[in-house]
Formats: C-alpha cells, sequence, structure tokens
C-alpha cells in the first residue's frame, strides 16, 4: 500500500475507534463494557455494513485489531444473538417475504432483526468459545434449518459466505454463550430459557450510557418479554414518544407529551443463574419523571414450582413523593387484553387482566408452522395480577385499555410491528391507577405466561412487611417465595 494511502487508512481507523468508542463506553469502563449498543439493534446492525468489512481489511492489509484495540466491538454482534427471538416476520411491509427474526425494541428501535449480513459477520470477531453456539443459532434461524436467506437482504448473503465457521461442530448455544447476559456499563440484563420459538425471553434496561446524538428513547429501566411464540411487553417502537413504553408514570400516560429520555443505572449486581437462566435485576431511573424510580424484578423458569407456567416475572416498581401514579403495560396490538373478572381474583389481589393473542394472530399461517399450532388452537395467555399498590383495595384501582401508534405513523421504516405474515401499526395498552390517578409510591405485579392447557399459579401475600411496597415484602407464587426490598425481588425461605 502506497504511504499516502496507508496515512488515510490509519486516520479512518482512528477516526472509527473514537466513534466505536463513543456509543460503547470509555475505555475507564474496562471489561463491563459487553457489547450493548445503546442506539439499539437496529443501529448495532447497519452501521457493521460498513464498519467490519473496514476494519477486517484494516487488520488483514494493516495489522490494526480491532478486537484487541476494543474488545467490545467484537462483542456487539453477539448481543444481538442473545436478543434474538426466531419467529416470523416480514422483511419489509405487508405482502413481503416471510423471514425469521425478532427482538426486544429497546431504544426507538423496530422489533425486527436486521437480516444484512452483520450476524455473518460475528463469525470473525466473536470469541472462539461462542462460535459454536453462533453456528447452531444460524443454522436453526437464517440457515437452511430456518428461512434459509443467509441474510441476503442487502447482499448480506456474501458475508455468510465469506466467514461462516464450517471448521467449528456446532455446539449448545446455553452452554456457548449462557442463558443469562450481563452489561454492567449499560446495566442491561437478558435472562432465558432456551432459542427455540416458543422459549421464553425477559430483559431489563437501565440504559446506564446513553449515546450523544443518536437513537434513543424513552426507555430507561425498561422491561420486555417474549414467551410462547409471542411478545407480551414491548416498547414504543421508533418514536421518542412514551406513551408506547412499559413503565410507571407520574400523569395520566393518554396524550402524555413529556419525553425526557433520562438516563439510569442498576440498584446492584444482578442475580443470574446461567444453568436455568433464572434470576433477578433491579433498575434506577425513569423517562418519564417519576421521582427516584426504581424497577425490580425476578424471573422463574420452574414450570412445576409455578403450576405449569412457562415464566413467572415478579415486578415491583417505586416512585418517591407518590410520583408513580400510573403503571402501564404495552403489548402489540394483535395481543388483547380483558380485566380478570373479580370473581377469579386471589384473595390477595386488588385487580388483574389477561392478554391473549387474536385470531387473526394466533391462526397466522407462518406463526402455526413456526410453532406447529393447529388451527383454531387458543394459544397462550399472561395473567398480571396486581399485588398492591399503597393499600389500594378492590374498587380503588381503575384499569384501562386502548391503543396508541407504533412508531411514526405513514412512515414505512418505523410504523408497526411486523408479526407473521402481517404488520400491525399500534400497540395495545394497559394500565392501571388508583382512585383515577392519586399518589402511588409503589406496584407489585405477578406476570406470568401459560401455554394453552396449563394454568397460572395461584399467589398470596406472605408478609406485608415493614411498610410499602419494597420493604421486606414477602409473597409466594405457587410453590415460589419471594421476598421484596429496596434493592430487588430475592427468592425467600419457603
Amino acid at each position: 500500500m502506497q504511504p499516502a494511502c496507508a496515512e488515510r487508512a490509519a486516520n479512518a481507523y482512528d477516526y472509527l475507534l473514537a466513534t466505536m468508542t463513543a456509543n460503547l463506553g470509555k475505555p475507564s469502563l474496562g471489561a463491563s463494557r459487553q457489547g450493548v449498543n445503546p442506539e439499539g439493534e437496529g443501529y448495532t446492525a447497519y452501521p457493521a455494513l460498513f464498519s467490519f468489512p473496514f476494519a477486517s481489511a484494516a487488520r488483514r492489509l494493516l495489522g490494526f485489531d480491532l478486537a484487541a484495540d476494543l474488545p467490545p466491538a467484537a462483542l456487539t454482534q453477539v448481543w444481538r444473538y442473545r436478543s434474538a427471538v426466531p419467529l416470523p416476520r416480514p422483511l419489509g411491509g405487508p405482502g413481503t417475504r416471510v423471514v425469521t427474526g425478532l427482538h426486544p425494541d429497546f431504544s426507538d428501535d423496530n422489533p425486527q432483526v436486521t437480516l444484512t449480513g452483520s450476524l455473518a459477520m460475528a463469525f470473525e470477531w466473536a470469541p472462539t468459545t461462542a462460535l459454536g453456539g453462533l453456528r447452531t443459532l444460524y443454522d436453526a434461524a437464517w440457515g437452511t434449518g430456518g428461512d434459509a436467506t443467509f441474510e441476503s437482504h442487502r447482499s448480506g448473503a456474501l458475508f455468510a459466505f465469506l466467514r461462516y465457521p464450517a471448521h467449528v461442530p456446532p455446539a449448545d448455544p446455553g452452554t456457548a454463550l449462557g442463558l443469562t447476559f450481563y452489561d454492567p456499563s449499560y446495566g442491561f440484563a437478558s435472562f432465558r430459557d432456551g432459542w427455540g420459538a416458543a422459549s421464553s425471553l425477559v430483559q431489563l434496561s437501565a440504559k446506564a450510557r446513553p449515546c450523544y446524538q443518536c437513537h434513543q428513547a424513552s426507555d430507561a429501566a425498561a422491561l420486555r418479554i417474549f414467551s410462547e411464540g409471542f411478545p407480551w411487553a414491548v416498547g414504543a417502537g421508533r418514536t421518542p414518544s412514551a406513551e408506547g413504553q412499559t413503565t410507571t408514570f407520574p400523569a395520566d400516560p393518554v396524550g402524555f407529551a413529556a419525553q425526557t429520555r433520562d438516563s439510569g443505572s442498576a440498584v446492584a449486581a444482578p442475580r443470574l443463574d446461567n444453568v436455568t437462566g433464572e434470576g433477578g435485576f433491579a433498575a434506577a431511573g425513569s423517562s418519564t419523571g417519576v421521582e427516584g424510580a426504581v424497577r425490580r424484578l425476578a424471573v422463574s423458569f420452574d414450570r412445576a414450582a409455578a403450576g405449569g407456567a412457562s415464566v413467572v416475572v415478579v415486578v415491583a416498581d417505586s416512585g418517591d413523593n407518590g410520583s408513580a401514579r400510573f403503571w402501564r403495560l404495552n403489548t402489540p396490538e394483535f395481543v388483547l387484553a380483558e380485566p380478570v373478572p373479580a370473581a377469579e381474583l386471589p384473595a390477595a389481589a386488588a385487580a388483574g387482566f389477561e392478554l391473549r393473542p387474536s385470531a387473526a394472530a394466533r391462526d397466522d399461517p407462518a406463526l402455526r408452522r413456526a410453532l406447529g399450532w393447529r388451527v383454531g388452537a387458543a394459544g397462550p395467555s399472561l395473567r398480571a395480577l396486581l399485588l398492591y399498590a399503597d393499600g389500594a383495595e378492590r374498587g380503588d384501582v381503575t384499569l384501562r385499555t386502548g391503543t396508541v401508534p407504533r412508531g411514526i405513523p405513514g412512515d414505512s421504516h418505523t410504523e408497526g410491528y411486523g408479526f407473521g405474515a402481517r404488520v400491525y401499526p399500534n400497540n395495545t395498552w394497559v394500565d392501571a391507577s388508583v382512585r383515577g390517578g392519586a399518589d402511588v409510591g409503589g406496584w407489585v405485579w405477578v406476570l406470568s405466561v401459560a401455554a394453552e392447557g396449563a394454568t397460572h399459579p395461584a399467589v398470596e401475600t406472605v408478609s406485608a412487611g415493614r411498610g410499602g411496597c419494597c420493604a421486606s415484602r414477602v409473597i409466594r407464587v405457587g410453590a415460589l417465595s419471594y421476598e421484596v426490598t429496596a434493592t430487588g425481588v430475592s427468592p425467600a425461605a419457603a
């Protein structure tokens, strides 16, 4: 290479290193940087089309090594595998080819896994110990065992041809990657029980490392849930609006105008069990202006202990000065919400609701093929039971439901949630308030997802602790016992 060209290439490499460092965390964060990009999955995939081929050429021709110079850069595409769920969705708008891949929609992002070759680029940069697991996931979703696209959108299949690790035997992804994941620099915790279309995936993001002048959303301390083939708790999509987020609000979320985009932080290190995928995490922060907001959760995949439910998520939210006045869950509009009748509520619950897939969604041919369902199947359900809201009793809690546009209406690049063979333009939301918006300092919910024919667990409050939502409150969910404290939700002695 001519000296002048080598100098320009070295300058370009320095610029690439600087921009990627700005997104992935300053060097002082060290090994706590595990590759989570604050711009979300989509804007992890898109710039990879330019940055990784250049980095590969710079290593081959100039001896620069991006993986050594910025270790989290080599982990960004591995993070995308950890967040992927192999469910069908349209490649583009309605009527386009059905391909594989959804993911939790953090950070002003669409829910579809971007298929432009960057997942195959991971094979060049990922740790060697991860390659067998990544190959297994790639084969099952985008290779001959899946949609067989090999990420061919925008000519991405070229990178599958160049980088596919045929020399590495397939390996169990749970062993190679682990069923749990945590990026301390971002406060991002992930829990899953497997890697199939019906597997459960729960993620909580503190958003502890926001980026400057980049794609972000109003989703500090945000929760996402996939299970039994459906997304149950989602974000607002490609929009800065907070109305479509799953979080607490200081005022009525309908028409909520303020989007602070505040960052958050981890309250404490998460509890992670890499064998079962279970654990717990607590994140502080609010993008809606709830003072001193903290979201705590515990995740269990123990079906026997949960009475048959696939996943149990205990969520305890709090806000200072009674500012957590509204609690809202958003789900795509192909999921329908109904209140649990008072006669069916357990004694410990002040209110509750159930989510079920619409007939259009559960009878979608692409989804039936992915999940092996028969036509007319009732499908799974999510049950949410409210165990505490600042002493509210039945009759004090108001549940509402409605819809809000996903993304920016009329913008084909951002509008809607692609699922199965269709694109659904709205979210369905459910929110709860006490006496029409009175001050609330805390909420404790038990969420469970059960497959068709399975039952949701019984719930009860064993001890109310010293007052408030999160002061040594002990609850029982089936055979599982949890203690809710200021720093999290943890297993309690039975």
